[in-house]
C-alpha cells in the first residue's frame, strides 16, 4: 500500500487520530522544526510539487499550513540550523 499523501496531510491525520483534532499551522511547524535541514528541504520541495486538484477552501487551508511551514524553515535557515 503507498502512501500518497505529503507531510501535510500525514501530519494532520496523525493529530487528528492522536489529539482528536487537527492541528494548527503553528503546531505542524513545531513538528516541522524538530527535522534537520535535508528533510525540511525535501518536505517542501515535495509539498511544492503535489498538482492535486483542490476546492478553494481546500487550497485556503493549505496555503495557511504552507506559510507557516516556510516561515518556520526560513528562520531556521537563518540561524543555521
Amino acid at each position: 500500500m503507498t502512501d500518497n499523501r505529503d507531510y501535510i496531510d500525514r501530519t494532520l491525520s496523525r493529530t487528528n487520530n492522536y489529539l482528536g483534532r487537527e492541528a494548527s499551522p503553528d503546531e505542524l511547524a513545531t513538528e516541522f522544526a524538530k527535522m534537520d535541514i535535508d528533510a525540511r528541504v525535501d518536505t517542501l520541495e515535495a509539498i511544492q510539487a503535489d498538482d492535486r486538484e483542490l476546492t478553494p477552501r481546500e487550497l485556503g487551508k493549505r496555503l495557511g499550513y504552507m506559510r507557516a511551514l516556510l516561515g518556520t524553515h526560513e528562520r531556521l535557515r537563518k540561524a543555521g540550523r
